[in-house]
């Protein structure tokens, strides 16, 4: 059998899903599924995941953004100049597209 499956593998330019070593094997339901979705499709999905973030005012993403920017976030700015409106129109523009 071992030789029937070798012999499948070397036949293909690449291994199938499922067919790693176990150290390669996801540890997550979600983290397989990630790996075998197309790009297409994991971008949907981040986008999803962060308006999903967005809308449930997750803090750690405000952190992770602060981060990545690298500058204070807008929402910041809002606090410190009494103007929310341009934040909120702003939020609203983002969780629309």
């Amino acid at each position: 059998m071992e030789e029937v499956r070798h012999a499948w593998l070397s036949n293909l330019n690449s291994l199938p899903p499922g067919n790693a070593e176990p150290s390669q094997w996801a540890s997550t339901v979600g983290e397989a599924a990630r790996a075998t979705m197309l790009a297409e499709e994991r971008n949907a999905y981040e986008e999803k995941k962060l308006k999903l973030r967005k809308a449930m005012a997750d803090t750690t993403l405000f952190n992770e953004l602060q981060r990545d920017a690298g500058s204070p976030q807008t929402s910041l700015l809002g606090v410190e100049n009494g103007d929310w409106s341009s934040t909120i129109e702003e939020q609203n523009q983002e969780t629309s597209s």
